[in-house]
């Protein structure tokens, strides 16, 4: 059932992507849209969007009567925390559709943030870095840093709006104040950038097998050799280089894992030692 709910995910970002390209009416084609621009027919993005929501309502239907019977109680990881729902309720099991697809959203556009800031001042004219910026909009023109922050804000933001209607169908306990609340706000908000190390290993990996085997040079891969030669530029200094290989990628990628780690498991040690 997780890979299902992965698969219709993904399904419903499609109808998103599609939304998406509706709304200038560009006859440059997305690279996710499922209808040619040429021939894409005169329809709002509007009905997109509520396309995608009655697919979420129906998914959660689904999930409501196939999962009870299968006695499945999907589970959405929120870094320290962890939101259990059980199938047989029909509320709960709806919301869980509506929080999954948001938090796969959620990630995706974490991720298209963070290889926007990688590659912008460098791959401007690329057909796939313009899909990027195009995807963020008005927020590709903030700067680097605020990007880089706007995943641990929103995150922080939406967990405070989820805190009375998760407590409501007790899913969680009432926090004990606003600053309690606030608190882990911040904790949530900081562990939504560990997602980054699956971006940065897969980068960092294909950056390294391009190295040495010509895979091409493809509108991706010079996005991949670009953010690659940035994420490994602050550590050229380190004499990891056997003969004509290279082994920096494949330690920043360990460090990066066990650092991850480390950081998830402190983040839980305060999250279970709040309020401070």
């Amino acid at each position: 059932m997780s890979l299902i709910d992965l698969l219709l995910n993904l399904a419903a970002l499609l109808l998103w992507f599609q939304a998406k390209a509706f709304q200038k009416r560009s006859r440059q084609r997305s690279p996710f849209s499922v209808v040619p621009a040429s021939s894409a027919p005169p329809i709002h993005r509007v009905r997109w969007l509520i396309a995608a929501g009655v697919f979420l309502f129906v998914r959660g239907l689904f999930y409501w009567y196939v999962g009870s019977r299968l006695h499945w109680t999907p589970a959405i990881e929120l870094g320290p925390v962890s939101l259990s729902f059980r199938s047989d309720f029909l509320t709960r099991i709806i919301l869980f559709s509506v929080l999954s697809f948001l938090l796969t959203f959620g990630v995706f556009y974490s991720v298209l943030l963070f290889g926007v800031v990688l590659a912008r001042k460098n791959l401007g004219s690329e057909p796939l870095l313009r899909w990027m910026r195009s995807q963020l909009g008005f927020l590709d023109r903030l700067p680097a840093l605020i990007l880089l922050l706007l995943p641990f804000a929103i995150t922080g933001i939406s967990w405070c709006l989820l805190e009375p209607p998760l407590v409501k169908l007790n899913l969680i306990p009432p926090p004990k104040s606003w600053a309690h609340l606030f608190e882990q706000a911040l904790l949530i908000g900081a562990s939504s950038l560990l997602i980054w190390k699956y971006f940065i290993a897969t980068v960092l990996l294909l950056h390294l097998v391009n190295s040495y085997v010509y895979l091409g040079s493809g509108s991706l891969l010079l996005f991949v050799n670009t953010a690659g030669q940035r994420l490994l530029r602050p550590f050229r200094w380190i004499p990891l280089r056997i003969g004509p290989v290279d082994f920096t990628p494949l330690a920043l990628v360990a460090a990066l894992f066990l650092g991850a780690q480390f950081a998830a498991r402190g983040l839980l040690w305060l999250y279970l030692r709040l309020p401070w």
